[in-house]
């Protein structure tokens, strides 16, 4: 039984989604451990993810691309913080060096059966005997970005708002701009709710085509930064997505979330809200998980609309009923 941990370190990952997938292992040690300091390390796309969430203690940004001297600085600047916990989710050499009185396994003990990222990474507090009841995300959204989004619907947000994400990371993760099109055409006219459209800055061209199909839309697509991105998130009655980091935000906000998936495995990387859907298709060469496709793309291409809408009509219908 660890005893006097005071001062905790969480080596996390590099990119937002997978940071977001990190944040039940801080959860968790908080559970365990209420007045400890506990500080992250990440890479520098991720820090929009933590950026100003008082769990942290301290947020600590790595670059991996900094010269050898350089890291020997970094390390050695590290070492000084005496941390009593390392928790490495990276599974690197840096507990070794930092002298931690406790640290987590350099090599990581593989499950024999596919699980989701949350649960392998909160399989690492384990050797702590840490385990957590549930899954809690230590998610932070700021005043001011919830203000900017009002601000956007012109001061009321409505809590009937569908958000739709048609992009990814990779095109592979894409499903067909018509098939969104289709969807949200469809949604209008069963349900008549409003719409908006999120994308990145890179792909806001493509989201403001999408959206300019969709009569009365919001074309949200590279005009917000995380936090605001949080935010309205949050007040989403619906969302759906591509796999993708906002899928991970949404998990972590516990928005109801249906998520369209192709060569990724949904067991890995699927929605954790408690009000979810995956809808994919069972081909034999899916999940494959390949950075290229040797069969023309058919998990996502073959996926229709009505597949996709009844999947949406399911979420809408347990959405109801809770809220009754």
């Amino acid at each position: 039984m660890m005893k006097n941990i005071n001062s905790i370190l969480v080596i996390s990952l590099s990119n937002i989604g997978d940071v977001i997938l990190t944040l039940p292992v801080a959860g968790g040690l908080r559970g365990e451990f209420p007045e400890a300091n506990i500080s992250i390390l990440i890479g520098r796309r991720a820090y929009p993810a933590v950026k100003d969430n008082p769990e942290f203690s301290r947020v600590i940004v790595y670059d991996k691309h900094k010269t050898l001297g350089e890291k020997f600085l970094f390390i050695k600047k590290l070492r000084r913080e005496r941390y009593d916990l390392v928790v490495d989710l990276r599974h690197s050499l840096f507990p070794l060096f930092l002298r931690s009185r406790y640290h987590s396994p350099i090599f990581a003990k593989r499950s024999k059966f596919p699980e989701h990222q949350v649960r392998k990474h909160l399989r690492s507090l384990g050797k702590f005997g840490i385990k957590p009841d549930k899954i809690r995300f230590p998610f932070y959204i700021s005043e001011g970005a919830k203000e900017n989004i009002k601000r956007r619907f012109g001061g009321r947000i409505n809590s009937e708002l569908i958000v739709i994400n048609p992009m990814a990371a990779s095109h592979l993760k894409c499903w067909a701009d018509d098939g969104f099109i289709l969807l949200a055409q469809r949604i209008q006219d069963v349900y008549n709710l409003p719409i908006a459209f999120i994308s990145g800055r890179e792909d806001r061209e493509k989201c403001a085509k999408i959206s300019g199909e969709i009569k009365g839309s919001f074309n949200l697509g590279g005009k917000l930064n995380f936090q605001e991105l949080a935010a309205l998130l949050q007040k989403a009655k619906i969302f759906i997505t591509n796999d993708s980091g906002p899928l991970h935000l949404a998990s972590a906000l516990g928005v109801p979330t249906l998520a369209i998936f192709g060569p990724t495995d949904p067991v890995k990387y699927g929605p954790l809200s408690p009000i979810k859907g995956v809808v994919r298709k069972n081909l034999s060469c899916s999940p494959c998980e390949l950075a290229q496709c040797p069969r023309e793309h058919q998990c996502l291409k073959s996926l229709s609309v009505d597949e996709v809408f009844l999947k949406f009509e399911e979420i809408m219908n347990e959405a109801k009923q809770k809220k009754s």
